[in-house]
């Protein structure tokens, strides 16, 4: 299932990950919607004016088509069976389960599209969602990556925090890096390190923090960090997604348009923000 076939190079953001099926449990009200970072990612740049691929596999076409509708190139692979996720969400809390998921995405996948694009954001949402050959690709453009799928493991249906063995070679081509505190937490403990020690390792430009409702920072290579306040929401409509939101106006800001990270970290943040009172996507 390809939804579409290979246009002329173009400049584009380049968005690798699942496009998922969300049920959303709040209360007693529970909502289905399309999820990942494909759908969160894709529809920020689009919003803030930046052209979209996305490559993805899913089961059911539909999820493809919705969002070639909001104007992102998608190109579909087939997959028995869609990424699914339950996000039970209590305030900012969320516990999550994952009942079904989508077929690895391959390199083969994501080749063709390596032409063109000026930033790839890879959102993998469990260890197995890309094949390891994906972040060995001959990328073109600056890498970043949400490592969220790389410190968790589904275990039967319930996603529990673990750090993945592949998160070593998934690291090799980032300049941009996205944890949250509890996860880079994780990430350090396991090899024993401290963070500038990891951004030594692999050569990481950035690595973005974030910390809910706190705020967070982003940090450089000479272990220096840049503090960002998160604006208040004016009332949680759901944070799914929030992170994936916040990450994309990240970059948007700090890569394609040159922002310094302060401004940058601020867009972002009042992005997120937006989106957690439903007032964004």
């Amino acid at each position: 299932m390809q939804s579409m076939e290979k246009e002329a190079a173009s400049p584009y953001v380049l968005v690798v990950g699942s496009t998922t099926e969300d049920t959303v449990v709040q209360g007693e009200r529970t909502t289905r919607k399309p999820g990942g970072v494909t759908t969160y990612a894709g529809l920020t740049y689009r919003r803030l004016g930046w052209p979209v691929v996305v490559v993805t596999n899913v089961a059911d076409a539909a999820l493809c088509a919705a969002m070639e509708r909001s104007g992102i190139r998608c190109a579909c692979g087939p997959s028995p069976d869609t990424t699914r996720f339950v996000n039970v969400v209590d305030g900012a809390a969320r516990r999550q389960l994952m009942p079904s998921q989508a077929a690895p995405l391959t390199a083969a996948q994501v080749r063709p599209w390596l032409d063109g694009a000026v930033l790839v954001h890879l959102g993998p949402l469990h260890p197995d969602d890309l094949a390891t050959g994906v972040y060995a690709l001959p990328w073109p453009a600056p890498v970043a990556l949400d490592v969220q799928g790389l410190v968790r493991r589904v275990v039967g249906a319930r996603v529990a925090p673990v750090v993945s063995e592949h998160l070593g070679t998934a690291l090799a081509p980032v300049a941009f890096l996205k944890a949250g505190a509890e996860e880079l937490a994780l990430m350090l403990e396991t090899p024993g390190c401290t963070l500038p020690e990891l951004m030594a390792r692999f050569g990481l430009r950035e690595v973005v923090v974030t910390e809910g409702p706190s705020g967070g920072y982003v940090a450089g290579p000479s272990g220096g960090r840049i503090p960002y306040a998160a604006p208040p929401a004016g009332g949680v409509a759901d944070p799914t997604g929030a992170g994936d939101v916040f990450f994309a106006a990240y970059l948007a800001a700090r890569v394609l348009a040159g922002l310094p990270v302060a401004e940058a970290a601020h867009r972002a943040a009042t992005t997120a923000a937006r989106h957690v009172e439903g007032r964004w996507l």
